[in-house]
Order: C-alpha cells, then sequence, then structure tokens
C-alpha cells in the first residue's frame, strides 16, 4: 500500500517545478498555478496527485506539460473575475432536435378488439388490482408518514449550499476549500443526501482531497441534529 502511494505521487515535484507561478500580479504567486490563455488556474495538493497518476497510467497522451483535460477543467481561475477557458469550451450547445414527422400511412394500429357484448369477454377481465386489509392500510399509512417527517433535500431544507456554508463557519480555515468543493459537487448534480454515496475515484477525479472528503460525511448526522433543533 505504502509503495503504491510513492509510485502515485512520483511525478508531483516535477509538475510542482513546472507550474509554480511566482508572479506578483497573480494572487497564488506562492503557490502553482496552470497556465491556459493567460489565465491563471490554481492547482491543488489532490488534483496533481491525480495528475501524477495520470502520467503513470498514459505516459504516452500524459506529461508535465499538458493535463488531462478533465482534470484541467476542475480547475479553479486565482481571479474571480476570469474563468477557466477549458471549462468554458467544453459547455457547447446542442443543436435544437427537430422531431421527425412519420406519414399517416405508414403507422401500423392494433388489431382491433373484440366487441364489448362479444361472448365471455369482459374489457375487465386483464385487469387486478391489489387487496389490502384495514390493518396493512394503516400500517402503510404510518410508514408514508415516517417517511414524509425524515430529512429530504427539500423538505426542512438541508441544501448542499446550507450544510457547505454551515460547514464554513465551523471550520473557517476551511472556507476556501469548501467553496471550491462545493463547486464541483454541483457541477456533478451532487445532492446533501447523495454525498454519502459518491465514491473515492470520483473525489479523486474532482480534485476533492482525503480531508475535505471525510470533512463532508462525518459531519452530516451532526449538522442534522443541529437543523432538526432549529439551531443552523
Amino acid at each position: 500500500m505504502k509503495q503504491q502511494v510513492i509510485v502515485d505521487a512520483q511525478h508531483i515535484d516535477n509538475i510542482m517545478q513546472r507550474w509554480a507561478c511566482g508572479q506578483n500580479s497573480c494572487p497564488n504567486k506562492s503557490g502553482h498555478c496552470y497556465i491556459v490563455d493567460g489565465v491563471h488556474l490554481k492547482m491543488l495538493a489532490q488534483q496533481m496527485k491525480t495528475w501524477s497518476k495520470a502520467i503513470n497510467e498514459a505516459p504516452d497522451e500524459v506529461d508535465f506539460e499538458t493535463a488531462p483535460i478533465s482534470l484541467a477543467r476542475t480547475f479553479m481561475p486565482t481571479k474571480p473575475s476570469t474563468k477557466n477557458p477549458l471549462r468554458e469550451s467544453g459547455k457547447a450547445e446542442k443543436p435544437p432536435e427537430i422531431p421527425v414527422l412519420v406519414p399517416a400511412s405508414t403507422i401500423q394500429l392494433p388489431p382491433s378488439l373484440p366487441p364489448y357484448h362479444y361472448p365471455g369477454y369482459s374489457p375487465y377481465a386483464s385487469l387486478s388490482y391489489p387487496q389490502f386489509t384495514l390493518s396493512e392500510v394503516n400500517h402503510r399509512g404510518q410508514n408514508d408518514s415516517h417517511r414524509s417527517s425524515s430529512f429530504s433535500d427539500g423538505d426542512v431544507c438541508i441544501q448542499l449550499d446550507e450544510y457547505i456554508n454551515w460547514l464554513a463557519r465551523i471550520y473557517p480555515a476551511k472556507a476556501e476549500a469548501l467553496a471550491l468543493c462545493k463547486e464541483r459537487l454541483v457541477e456533478h448534480d451532487i445532492i446533501y443526501k447523495t454525498i454519502t454515496n459518491i465514491r473515492d475515484s470520483c473525489f479523486d477525479a474532482w480534485g476533492i482531497s482525503e480531508g475535505m472528503r471525510i470533512l463532508l460525511k462525518t459531519n452530516q448526522g451532526k449538522y442534522e441534529r443541529v437543523v432538526a433543533k432549529g439551531r443552523a
């Protein structure tokens, strides 16, 4: 296991040396920036580790000069007034779909049903309805009311952004990293309820560190209790 970690990280030093910023006009001048079309994109430690692993997996396609495009799109601009050019170029609009009209003569209708007075025919013969006793109905009603009272992403206002904002107040030193994390999750249609189902491979691809994923998953129970007491 330790050997694999060493292998995965073997290119990080070269990446850091190649992409050290050092430009006084950049807010991240003491860090590492991937530069695209003159735009400085901040690279986090976890993202550089993902880049290093990609070099191991596809050395003919990935090197120190060019990051994998899927990873590069996750890099955040160092200045709020700029945007990631790679992310913008990946949002090509789909042309509107033109419906295809089928001539009426080519449409095949199902065979006619027998008339309602046909001997032995009943229009309701193939229909069956579940039968429930009164106690079963009451039991189902109790289960439904229990589910409706549980947390959902539209119920008691447990929304992903509110959860992340709450974490930022509890851990102010992580506020910037949490903001970047929230943007990654929203981009991939993640909601509060599905945080626990995210695989580590997805976290790696999105450039979210191990510490951040632990922070997200281990504080959900505490946050739900706070919300239930109206203190969030």
